[in-house]
């Protein structure tokens, strides 16, 4: 057999639990999961948008709560009502919740649309659904000052996640995408077609921008299909670039480059490619990324050569090689009560 039939799938969920559960936390009613056991009781809504993808595999109530956690501190008035503060220091019992006033890059609406393909829980759309909608209105409010429907990232911790840079416009523009999914779901069809022109307007914005492929195609670039944010013939230049790149290391995008392997970024480009119809080498990603965890085992980062753990060991993001697998094993996610498609 061959790769994803060859794997125990019981027995990585497994390996998985157990390695989400030691950075798991609670604080009064809100359960949420630490980037790794020494983190020092830390939350972020976007690591906390992938705990949710991965947890939904086999935990669909720590997947809701992780969802719920990671908008508890919403800013609820002042300039910035509607913030998601990009990390969240949950305090010790009997003392106050800490927050920072930065953001992160917007994927929990994406996330909860995934998770509810599981669940088909209409009330966990029904909690979410507005303080997501008040998370963009923030972005559109106070990041897009010239209204050209790209915001501005103000700080460079809002935008570097897993270790390289993401496009916070193309990964909202997923986001914006996902919102309209979530509308729909809840059968508000102007809503649905508000959030949709949003997200088209994004990528339109994202489209109109030339696209430097440089001498050799990045992750960052490669990222930016996730929220379809580069053209069809553009992101066709981009794979065959990217394929054709001459390397030492095991991922092409790497090569040039001193960065080692991100499991984040890894996932990001597996996304990337399925938007946009490279399914082969996707699944080639897929296979690659969940071997780099089977021979090495969960860590923050991979050497780009050898494939050794690098970083902080059992760090939570390596985790999302079990929605690789499953993702291969699947194929298509299933959807209760879901009333379209959304990869």
């Amino acid at each position: 057999m061959s790769f994803p039939d060859d794997i125990n799938e019981g027995h990585w969920i497994q390996q998985v639990r157990a390695l989400l559960n030691r950075s798991r936390r609670q604080s009064g009613y809100n359960r949420y999961t630490q980037p790794a056991p020494d983190a020092e009781n830390q939350q972020s809504p976007w690591n906390s948008a992938l705990y949710a993808l991965v947890y939904r595999w086999f935990d669909l109530d720590m997947a809701g709560d992780e969802l719920k956690s990671a908008v508890a501190h919403q800013v609820q008035a002042g300039d910035d009502a509607g913030m998601v503060p990009g990390r969240v220091f949950w305090a010790s019992p009997g003392s106050e919740m800490q927050h920072a006033d930065l953001t992160a890059p917007p994927l929990l609406a994406y996330a909860t649309v995934q998770v509810y393909h599981f669940s088909g829980d209409t009330s966990l759309l029904e909690r979410l659904y507005p303080k997501l909608v008040a998370w963009h209105e923030w972005f559109d409010r106070r990041r897009d000052d010239d209204a050209d429907n790209l915001v501005r990232i103000d700080y460079p911790d809002e935008f570097i996640v897993g270790g390289g840079a993401v496009n916070v416009n193309a990964i909202r523009a997923a986001d914006l995408d996902a919102l309209a999914h979530i509308a729909s779901d809840m059968d508000d069809p102007g809503e649905a077609a508000h959030w949709e022109t949003r997200a088209k307007a994004v990528e339109a914005a994202l489209h109109a921008q030339p696209v430097d492929l440089y001498e050799r195609v990045n992750a960052t670039l490669l990222t930016m299909m996730v929220g379809r944010g580069v053209s069809p013939s553009d992101a066709a230049e981009m794979v065959s670039r990217v394929s054709a790149q001459a390397n030492d290391k095991l991922f092409p995008w790497l090569e040039g480059s001193d960065n080692p392997i991100s499991m984040v970024d890894n996932w990001l480009i597996y996304l990337a490619l399925r938007r946009y119809g490279f399914h082969a080498l996707a699944s080639d990603i897929a296979e690659k990324s969940f071997r780099l965890v089977e021979e090495n085992g969960f860590h923050q980062f991979y050497d780009s050569v050898t494939g050794k753990g690098l970083g902080t060991p059992d760090h939570g993001t390596s985790a999302l090689a079990l929605d690789l697998l499953f993702r291969e094993k699947q194929g298509k996610i299933p959807k209760p009560k879901c009333l379209q498609e959304f990869d």
